[in-house]
């Protein structure tokens, strides 16, 4: 899959050199033929216009035969959240911002548009938490989804602070929750795997401690570090005696 933002007349050559790589990784011989298989490959544009179309078409000449080889072409703006989510085409996610390229400037002073941008990325953030809760995706890549969301919002809205202070807001915390999430699975798979469940349960009171610091609730740590609220209870009270 590659991503572009503008048609610059080398995506075409470049599609073709990888999936011809592609093929020839899964070639095969049968009956004294060569069998490759070329990858069902797509394009994302970034930006588009009426005037972009909806494939690219690439001919190959073969004596007098001409076989036409058509990549489909994917629009970030075309696709809601809804399909986004529902076809599980988590790429889009970070440069889901695109769609409201053109209406930096309204949004940018407009109390109500920034709201509502906000809620919109909101959305997305509990929609990335369902995903996650559900096993249909790794924190880790949530984490990732977040992080690069947040880059490209600030390149592509550097001369807005405030589209870019909404929308930062609300993905920069969920990529520092879902890196809490991925250490403390890592450390559990790590102590089980080694017998040593000690060192885990270390990482996971400093976890605990550290985000109870930083002035998160009870109920809002063990959503994060996905733990009941009795053992995050259990934590900060061995904490309290302790001192």
């Amino acid at each position: 899959l590659e991503c572009q933002s503008t048609a610059d007349g080398t995506m075409e050559i470049r599609m073709w050199e990888y999936d011809a790589q592609i093929a020839l990784m899964n070639k095969e011989y049968r009956d004294g033929v060569l069998y490759v298989k070329f990858p069902d490959s797509a394009v994302i544009y970034l930006r588009s216009n009426s005037n972009t179309p909806d494939e690219l078409k690439i001919c190959i000449c073969v004596g007098k035969k001409e076989i036409f080889y058509e990549i489909p072409i994917l629009k970030v703006k075309n696709y809601t959240l809804d399909e986004i989510f529902e076809k599980q085409l988590w790429m889009l996610i970070p440069f889901y911002i695109f769609r409201y390229e053109k209406e930096f400037r309204k949004i940018n002073g407009d109390e109500e548009r920034l709201h509502s941008l906000r809620m919109e990325y909101e959305n997305v953030a509990a929609r990335l938490d369902q995903e996650c809760q559900s096993g249909r995706m790794k924190p880790i890549t949530g984490g990732a989804l977040c992080e690069l969301a947040n880059n490209v919002v600030k390149k592509l809205a550097s001369k807005y602070d405030n589209v870019e202070k909404e929308v930062t807001e609300v993905m920069g915390g969920k990529v520092l929750n879902y890196r809490s999430k991925e250490i403390f699975r890592e450390a559990m798979e790590k102590g089980l795997e080694e017998g040593r469940l000690e060192g885990s349960n270390q990482k996971t009171v400093e976890l605990v401690t550290k985000k109870y610091q930083k002035g998160d609730s009870v109920s809002k740590i063990a959503e994060d570090l996905l733990m009941s609220v009795e053992e995050v209870e259990e934590i900060l009270g061995k904490m309290t005696v302790s001192q």
